[in-house]
C-alpha cells in the first residue's frame, strides 16, 4: 500500500510506500514528491483520479516518473500493475 497526498502546487508527496508494491518496487520512498507521473507534470496534473488514469493506460509497461528528493531530481521507471496490497 502506497498513501499519498496531495499538496500545492499540484504535486503528490507519499506518506507510506508498502514493500513489494509497484512503488516500492521502483524506488519511490516516504517524502517524495512527484512532479512527473507519465504523461502528467504539475501544469497538467487536476486531480488523483487523472493519475489513477495514467497509471492504468500504462499497466504493465514502464513509465517515468520524477520525484524531488532531499531537493534533488530523481527519474525513476514505474511499471503499474494490479496489485493487491499485499505483499507476494
Amino acid at each position: 500500500m502506497y498513501i499519498i497526498e496531495l499538496v500545492k502546487p499540484r504535486r503528490i508527496f507519499f506518506c507510506q510506500v508498502s514493500e513489494e508494491s509497484p512503488a516500492f518496487v521502483a524506488g519511490l520512498k516516504v517524502g517524495d514528491m512527484i512532479v512527473e507521473f507519465g504523461t502528467l507534470k504539475s501544469d497538467n496534473f487536476t486531480n488523483l483520479a487523472s493519475l489513477a488514469t495514467v497509471a492504468e493506460l500504462c499497466k504493465n509497461e514502464n513509465m517515468r516518473v520524477k520525484v524531488i528528493r532531499n531537493g534533488n531530481v530523481k527519474t525513476l521507471l514505474l511499471k503499474p500493475k494490479t496489485w493487491s496490497g499485499n505483499s507476494p
